[in-house]
């Protein structure tokens, strides 16, 4: 009779199974399987037994997935190479033997041992702990808990801990990799499959409003420095838009600077071109090329965004409230600070900075020669990659 409803329990859900996956061990998911054994299983508990043991292509497709969504989360890529490991007899473990508590449920001991492969706990990001309630407490005292009731949706790299006894506390933690049609998809050791019962790591998925989650830590992972292909014009716009960004424009006002250096010079500090030799990002010519030039390095793209930033763009102040009065309203009693707070169409702010900043000398520009549609189709092009980011 119960073959008939794993059977039948396998129809319903769609996956391709091996096999049903049982509980790892008895005293983290007792009460739940006896509820399912008796005949009280709810909806939710489907996705856990159902899901918990897949086939190799959908073991293969949750890790496509994953690589998919270009986490950046380097615990998650440490916890995936765990994926297939298996504990020897009696919960033999390096998870155990690192932890110095080798035999014993290794769950929190395989989240710990991931995070001290990164110096996450040194750094107080995630503690040295073998307890999964321990663990639930420390998340509490740091303000970092999320309990499943709150509607928090997890993020790759979460610890998502679980409790089936209803004790307050949690019997059993795994990392979230991702969260995907209401399913949230997890990497878990201490757990296992119906051919290995002495437990594993493996992946496994279960509905968001399961009601096995307690709920999720959210860690204070540090964030990877995003490093950007100078040799590529795309990777230049990106380092141009962060450092525009951290020095107060808008996204659409910094990418219609862009747009502007796009138009004059590929994006490209070493360009110079033209009957005159415009210089530069922006094409600077005269006095301004000059200046530059006898600056270290002036084909540096740091040292022509200082340039630009902190020497040229401070002098076209009254530029600014010329051409732009009545189309933008002044910040600090700046139009230049009006401008870098815009948030109008991105080809907009395009063609106002064209208009401040080029067109004082718009007969050598060749933003103007190349018209100013150009420099807004080429801030719309760079407001959708960039924000894309």
């Amino acid at each position: 009779m119960r073959l008939k409803k794993i059977m039948a329990g396998l129809l319903v859900s769609g996956f391709l199974m091996q096999s049903v996956a049982v509980p790892a061990f008895a005293d983290e998911t007792e009460t739940e399987w006896k509820a399912w054994e008796a005949g009280q299983e709810d909806e939710d508990s489907w996705s856990v037994y159902t899901t918990s043991t897949w086939d190799a292509e959908a073991a293969a497709d949750a890790a496509r997935k994953a690589e998919e969504a270009d986490r950046k989360c380097p615990i998650l890529d440490i916890a995936a190479e765990q994926v297939g490991y298996s504990a020897g007899y009696y919960k033999d473990t390096k998870f155990g033997a690192w932890y110095g508590a080798n035999h014993n449920d290794w769950c929190a001991m395989f989240v710990a041992w991931c995070a001290n492969q990164l110096g996450y706990i040194d750094e107080g990001i995630l503690p040295r702990l073998a307890s999964c309630t321990a663990l639930k407490s420390w998340f509490q005292s740091k303000g970092e808990w999320h309990s499943r009731s709150s509607g928090y949706i997890p993020e790759p790299g979460d610890p998502i801990l679980f409790c089936w006894d209803g004790c307050g506390g949690a019997d059993h933690v795994g990392f979230v990799e991702y969260v995907e049609d209401g399913y949230v998809h997890t990497i878990e050791g201490n757990t296992n499959t119906w051919q290995n019962s002495n437990g594993m790591c493996v992946r496994k998925s279960y509905r968001l409003g399961y009601y096995g989650i307690a709920g999720y830590g959210h860690p204070d992972y540090p964030v990877e420095e995003k490093t950007y292909d100078m040799d590529t014009e795309e990777g230049r716009a990106g380092y141009i838009y962060k450092e525009l960004i951290s020095n107060g424009f808008s996204p659409e006002a910094a990418c219609g600077v862009i747009a502007n250096m796009d138009i004059d010079s590929g994006l490209d500090p070493e360009s110079e071109h033209g009957n005159d030799g415009a210089y530069g990002l922006l094409g600077w010519l005269g006095d301004k090329k000059s200046e530059l030039k006898e600056r270290k390095d002036s084909g540096d793209i740091d040292v022509q965004l200082n340039y630009f930033l902190s020497t040229s763009l401070k002098t076209k102040e009254e530029d600014f409230k010329t051409y732009l009065n009545g189309y933008v309203t002044p910040a600090e009693g700046s139009y230049i600070e009006g401008y870098k707070q815009l948030t109008c169409s991105t080809p907009t702010c395009a063609k106002y900075f064209c208009w401040a900043y080029e067109k004082p000398s718009r007969t050598m520009s060749k933003v103007y020669a190349t018209n100013t549609s150009a420099v807004q189709e080429a801030a719309d092009k760079w407001y959708d990659i960039l924000t894309e980011e």
